[in-house]
């Protein structure tokens, strides 16, 4: 005989919500979703043999309160799909030439949501006409100029948008290259300077005839800051650039490979002499192959075959120390943990030797491998890129780059202040030439760094003024005051800051 259903199971785009297993006031199940949309709903009854069956599906629409499709502002630097835009319909998120929605994708107010066939699960605006617009709630971070991308398509050749931030043009008529209906190309306006704060960024269709599929908002790309320079290495298919945006430093690179006897990539360097050591975090690369690769470097020539180390981030096949110890010879590869960007990578050089290492959070740190490498000065210390597909272009976004050599701080990005006080021990220790001494500051205050011997004098003062909150490193070069050089032996570096004080050794050897 047929058996009795004990319970309905209910999904929502084919996701488990939730289970009703009473009957007792019909088959009920409540469901909370933050994220507005439509949404696919189906029931799956069991009954007490164990058999189960599923409903046909019902479709309900989940309409974004008024305001951001989110709830709230998009923060800027972002992406934002054209089909996110403001909730609180017609004359509020969007104004729509007819009340009719062609396509009935994503939502279900009168703007036309269609798909986009070469992206899975993916939307646009489509069928945009004259005088129709979009509303966007934003908020932005700082004052400054910044890139606007807008990703579009066109079947016709006279498109046009604009753009509006709070009331006020922030463009002039943006012409839509004709593509056809699913080819899509970008838009880029240039340093468009925008205002911090809250507003609403309001797309305007001037002629009718194109699709958006998304707006990208980033601070606009500035030229590297000295002393760093830039070139491709190699005899590369397509030319790589550098600059940075707001905090992040923006690699782009093609070339075949770093590897082997010669290499193909874009470097961004320092001219450096003596010991160093080159810090980053690779936030992100572009996966032109498994085998792209964005990471630091030392190397001793600006030539194809130098000798160099190297600490990378590939696309897919995880982190590795790779080097060639000498001109023209082959490569060498240890492996590291098998992760994905974001991920950071640091090398040190001391005297011959070169130390790689990685970290997931930019304080524990790992060592990969070391390597024991005649380089003569100058090395150059950096950047590199490799598409690892020549003539394709490689973005890696680099943040957090720090290099350090012979007591300056050649670059460093900004950094969000720590949670507590901590005097990190100095690198190298034992050291001949100079240490790295590293602090952690919460917040701002009145910092007192000073180096003492063993019988408790002062022989140096190296900080003794108000710092910001943050990450500080600075270099002793073991001199003392009056500029002499100290005796081997063992030193104390003490930190103050208020009633608070460290200490750490310190061991230099002539």
């Amino acid at each position: 005989s047929d058996g009795s259903v004990i319970k309905i199971d209910f999904y929502a785009n084919g996701e488990y919500v939730g289970t009703d297993n009473t009957a007792t006031d019909g088959w009920i199940f409540s469901w909370n979703h933050a994220v507005p949309g439509v949404y696919e709903i189906t029931a799956r009854a069991t009954d007490n043999t164990g058999i189960s069956v599923f409903s046909a599906p019902n479709y309900i629409y989940l309409a974004p309160a008024a305001g951001p499709f989110y709830g709230s502002p998009i923060a800027i630097p972002a992406a934002i799909q054209a089909e996110n835009y403001d909730g609180g319909g017609e004359g509020l998120g969007f104004h729509d030439a007819d009340a009719r929605n062609e396509f009935g994708f994503y939502r279900w107010d009168a703007v036309d949501i269609d798909r986009i066939t070469a992206v899975a699960n993916g939307y646009c605006v489509s069928s945009m006409k004259a005088s129709e617009w979009l509303n966007y709630r934003i908020t932005i971070p700082t004052t400054d100029v910044y890139d606007i991308s807008i990703r579009s398509a066109s079947s016709v050749s006279n498109a046009k948008l604009r753009l509006k931030l709070s009331g006020k043009e922030i463009s002039q008529v943006i012409s839509v290259p004709f593509t056809g209906a699913q080819s899509w190309r970008t838009v880029t306006l240039a340093e468009i300077p925008l205002n911090a704060g809250i507003g609403d960024l309001r797309l305007h269709v001037d002629a009718e005839g194109s699709k958006v599929d998304y707006l990208n908002i980033d601070y606009a790309l500035k030229a590297l800051p000295l002393p760093w320079q830039q070139r491709d290495i190699g005899t590369t298919a397509a030319a790589g650039n550098a600059g940075v945006r707001g905090q992040t430093l923006i690699v782009t690179g093609s070339g075949n490979d770093v590897w082997d006897t010669a290499d193909e990539f874009h470097f961004v360097y320092q001219e450096i002499r003596g010991d160093l050591q080159i810090q980053a975090r690779v936030a992100s690369l572009t996966g032109t192959d498994p085998w792209a690769k964005a990471g630091v470097m030392i190397r001793n020539t600006l030539n194809n075959n130098s000798s160099h180390a190297m600490m990378i981030m590939s696309a897919e096949n995880g982190l590795a120390f790779q080097r060639r110890s000498s001109t023209g010879g082959g490569s060498s590869h240890t492996a590291g943990t098998n992760a994905s960007a974001p991920y950071w990578v640091k090398l040190t050089r001391s005297g011959s030797r070169i130390t790689a290492y990685e970290s997931e959070n930019g304080s524990n740190w790992t060592q990969i491998g070391v390597v024991s490498m005649s380089m003569p000065d100058p090395v150059y210390a950096g950047l590199m890129v490799t598409a690892h597909n020549d003539g394709a272009l490689c973005e890696a976004r680099f943040e957090n780059v720090e290099l350090f050599h012979a007591g300056s701080r050649v670059f460093e990005t900004e950094t969000t202040p720590p949670s507590s006080l901590v005097l990190h021990a100095a690198y190298p220790n034992p050291f001949n030439s100079s240490t790295l001494i590293t602090f952690e500051l919460p917040s701002d205050a009145q910092v007192n760094v000073s180096i003492y011997n063993l019988l408790g004098k002062r022989i140096r003062t190296l900080i003794k003024e108000q710092k910001k909150g943050g990450i500080h490193r600075f270099q002793w070069d073991a001199r003392d005051d009056e500029d002499h050089l100290a005796a081997t032996g063992l030193y104390l570096c003490k930190l103050q800051v208020e009633d608070k004080i460290q200490t750490i050794k310190l061991m230099f050897l002539k």
